[in-house]
């Protein structure tokens, strides 16, 4: 059952992150439709719904390790891929556990992820290695969506500084939207993002 579970996880989230793509290239066809010689969308409107796109892909990403935690410790049989130390009584218990005495568990920050799984599962397993081998580019997700969400100067400088590192500039006016936007390779960086938690979410689940 929990590898039922771990795969229809798995696919909705996939899901969710294609829905998200899709809107992106709406909104881009939309900008490059034009009426009287005017896009219907502009540049910063079309950066606005990229941002938009960004965060349901997080979203999705918080969703998907929250159900994947919790169904790995609900797991009834070990393997010699996962082993679980504990026996929560139902999903409800679960979350309880996590929360550890806080009002919610924080399945956005990974030191609190890699925390949980070496605490319950067998050489942390099937997060730690997982998480671990990406751990820098999540947490640079996370710095963009933080930088969407939150209109405070530490979130603001730490999103510039990620432009630095990846750009060795910062380009006068960046925004989330305009730097995902942006190539990195052959690919722009909300897809690279996108694809960085994809192979995450795989090897948590393979």
């Amino acid at each position: 059952m929990t590898v039922v579970k771990s795969q229809k996880n798995y696919n909705t989230f996939l899901s969710r992150i294609d829905n998200s793509f899709d809107l992106v290239n709406t909104a881009n066809d939309i900008k490059n439709t034009s009426v009287n010689r005017s896009p219907k969308l502009n540049q910063k409107q079309l950066y606005k719904i990229i941002e938009l796109s960004f965060l349901e892909i997080f979203l999705a990403w918080e969703k998907f390790l929250e159900n994947s935690l919790i169904n790995y410790l609900l797991i009834k049989n070990n393997n010699n891929k996962i082993h679980c130390y504990i026996r929560p009584r139902d999903k409800k218990h679960v979350i309880e556990i996590l929360k550890e005495g806080r009002n919610y568990a924080d399945f956005t920050n990974t030191e609190f992820i890699l925390r949980m799984a070496n605490f319950y599962f067998r050489g942390g397993k099937p997060f730690s290695d997982a998480i671990k081998t990406h751990k820098s580019h999540v947490d640079d997700i996370k710095t963009i969506r933080n930088a969407i969400t939150h209109d405070s100067d530490g979130s603001k400088e730490k999103f510039q500084k990620l432009v630095r590192e990846n750009l060795k500039t910062l380009p006068r006016g960046v925004t989330p939207g305009s730097f995902l936007y942006g190539n990195k390779a052959t690919t722009s960086y909300l897809e690279f993002y996108a694809n960085i938690l994809k192979s995450v979410a795989i090897n948590i689940i393979s």
